[in-house]
């Protein structure tokens, strides 16, 4: 079972099936989306790459190497002793648990940011297009923080 589905999710379910390993693969996520690119983001919101291109792998590759993703189904709990995870659609057994839950950053105290709007973008394309609709036409924009994705 996995936790979370991003990159490292779909790296463990292609490795896992490239080994002949076919063990079931629950993946569990609280998105509609799943194996989302993030450094596609500055090339989608320049339009340069569509939609449907910022995602490791197309639609139904998960199905097709038999990993069953489970869509806008957060985990809400874990229990090691019993080896089961609970989600809104109910109380789900595991033998391995891989999270892959990655992290958000936690912004400075900076005075006067108050109001400011605020977008991480790297966990979620929908932050990504509201992001887009939010700076359309805008002619100036400060970016704090130094990573791969800020640069871009």
């Amino acid at each position: 079972m996995v936790v979370g589905a991003g990159g490292a999710a779909h790296a463990l379910t292609g490795q896992l099936r490239a080994l002949g390993n076919d063990a079931r693969i629950d993946i569990f996520t609280d998105r509609p989306y799943a194996g989302y690119v993030v450094c596609e983001q500055p090339y989608f919101l320049r339009g340069r790459v569509g939609f449907d291109d910022m995602f490791y792998a197309g639609k139904g590759w998960y199905e097709k190497v038999g990993a069953r993703i489970h869509y806008e189904t957060p985990v809400h709990a874990v229990d090691r002793e019993r080896k089961e995870v609970e989600t809104a659609a109910g109380v789900v057994p595991y033998d391995v648990l891989v999270l892959n839950t990655g992290a958000e950053p936690v912004p400075p105290p900076i005075p006067g940011l108050d109001g400011v709007r605020e977008y991480h973008l790297t966990s979620d394309v929908r932050r990504c297009l509201a992001f887009a609709e939010a700076v359309e036409g805008a002619r100036r924009a400060v970016v704090i923080g130094g990573g791969a994705i800020g640069l871009e």
